[in-house]
């Protein structure tokens, strides 16, 4: 005989699937998904229950973005991993002075240039990599940090005249505009005129300002996140869309954040030019004790893929799961799951700069296509 914790548990599990399950019918005709109906479709706790949520977000996929699997080519160049923000989110952040502090040079410049040519990439994903008011380039020596970074693109610009380059996150903006006494616009327009195309939107984390004071008080509120998203808009860079998630947040507060950039993108169409998620199943750093700070389960990463896409596919069609060093085939298992984008060739070396790794080596074309292929799915 059921104890009456477990009938409630079971009549609890019913009514989510329940509900679910009126989710999808609805998504099925057609009918827009309101982001407090998604909170069932993240609760469902077994993989037979997500099976109608992985075949319809993949139907959807396909209708939104086509039948194959987008990527790009590029190589990844971070200046340091000096960050006076002191984000908790990631282990990379060191302070000046420690041994595990460093900065690029012109010699690391060049060859990261010399590869990005050699490899054809299309792409330069430039980034201060953290937040330093103080910053040297040894051969690209400048009296303020903007005149540094504006040093590097024109450098960029200098060496590899054809390279599209994307970077720096809308924290990164304000940061430069407060250590140059400048406002957010004037240092968009700087970085424009350097060479910038895309706003990458790194560290963004969560975008719920109770769970940003948690881990990262320094940061950017939502609104002001946003604003600057904005600015940036204005001037023809687009953003790339992040949300980077772990064991510290809540259901709530990841659907609180698709919402977020869901009615941005309303207000602004095309601010946004695709969704990343950067998940921590394994999280490599847990600043804040308490009953959230657990492991994510692979069910709950790829259940957050399929509620984007239903949420967020035809705002931004374009959505990808972040590469896992340790589990490739989890962003294999995501194209099915309503993930219509690879990422880039050096999306593994950002995944091993958030944790504090050596750096890795870029995938070649070749290799990023073939595990898209590996999934059964046609490379684009």
């Amino acid at each position: 005989m059921l104890s009456q914790a477990s009938t409630e548990q079971t009549d609890l599990s019913r009514a989510i699937r329940e509900r679910a399950s009126y989710v999808l019918d609805a998504v099925e005709d057609g009918q827009t998904v309101e982001v407090t109906q998604a909170l069932a479709l993240l609760s469902l706790k077994s993989t037979s229950d997500c099976a109608r949520l992985q075949r319809v977000s993949d139907a959807l996929r396909t209708r939104q973005a086509g039948h194959g699997i987008a990527y790009d080519t590029g190589q990844s160049l971070f200046l340091t991993n000096i960050c006076e923000m002191t984000p908790a989110l990631y282990p990379y952040p060191a302070p000046s002075g420690s041994p595990q502090a460093h900065g690029t040079s012109i010699d690391t410049i060049d060859a990261i240039l010399q590869a990005t040519k050699s490899g054809q990439s299309c792409w330069l994903t430039v980034s201060g990599g953290g937040f330093h008011s103080q910053l040297v380039i040894p051969g690209l020596e400048a009296p303020t940090v903007l005149k540094t970074y504006l040093r590097v693109l024109s450098h960029i610009q200098d060496q590899l005249p054809s390279c599209r380059v994307r970077g720096f996150s809308p924290d990164e903006i304000a940061f430069l505009a407060v250590v140059s006494n400048r406002s957010e616009a004037y240092i968009l327009d700087c970085l424009r005129d350097h060479g910038l195309e895309v706003l990458a939107g790194f560290g963004v984390e969560i975008l719920d300002d109770t769970h940003r004071a948690r881990i990262a008080p320094k940061k950017l509120t939502v609104k002001r996140w946003l604003e600057i998203v904005a600015m940036a808009h204005q001037r023809g860079l687009p953003t790339i869309a992040r949300l980077e998630a772990g064991p510290l947040e809540s259901l709530e507060q990841r659907l609180a954040h698709l919402a977020v950039l869901r009615a941005f993108q309303d207000i602004h169409p095309g601010a946004f030019q695709r969704l990343t998620l950067q998940m921590w199943p394994h999280p490599p750093h847990l600043p804040i004790a308490g009953p959230q700070a657990g492991l994510i389960s692979e069910l709950d990463v790829l259940k957050l893929v399929a509620v984007a896409r239903l949420l967020l596919g035809s705002h931004i069609p374009q959505i990808q799961l972040s590469w896992f060093p340790e589990r490739l085939d989890l962003s294999q298992q995501a194209f099915e799951w309503g993930a219509s984008h690879a990422g880039s060739t050096d999306d593994l070396a950002y995944a091993h700069f958030l944790r504090g790794l050596p750096p890795a080596p870029v995938w070649t074309e070749a290799e990023l296509r073939s595990l898209i292929q590996e999934a059964g799915q046609s490379p684009q």
